[in-house]
């Protein structure tokens, strides 16, 4: 996911997480961001050149625009593409359901420097 807040790091990717744990859809969820720098990866240098790939061909069907996503990213190891008739807004579906806590958490957090947590929910990666 991109490390982004307007995107993917904000209440709502939390909540939709929680959510999916909620209604059993998974039994728990993690989040994970790549590092900073992230975007020098294979696939992610690939989108610039699918964009370029695409630009010069005739596509007038999205059946045919699935074609040529799938076999330009097939050298990448992505196997199939999809097309999706319809998107939800979770923003809209979760709104008022996200409040801010009453105060705010310590920062930095405590476990980076010692075995207490700064919060009961926030564990160091791996535990």
């Amino acid at each position: 996911m991109d490390n982004t807040c307007k995107d993917n790091k904000n209440n709502c990717m939390i909540a939709f997480l929680a959510y999916l744990v909620q209604h059993d859809t998974f039994e728990e969820a993690s989040l994970f961001f790549m590092l900073k720098g992230h975007t020098f990866t294979l696939l992610d240098q690939s989108f610039n050149t699918l964009i370029t790939h695409l630009l010069s061909k005739a596509i007038y069907c999205i059946s045919r625009l699935l074609w040529h996503i799938e076999t330009f990213l097939r050298a990448y190891n992505c196997v199939h593409c999809v097309e999706l008739h319809h998107l939800w807004d979770w923003n809209a579906f979760l709104k008022g359901t996200l409040t801010p806590p009453a105060q705010p958490w310590p920062s930095p957090c405590a476990h980076s420097s010692s075995s207490r947590l700064c919060h009961p929910l926030c564990r160091p990666y791996g535990d």
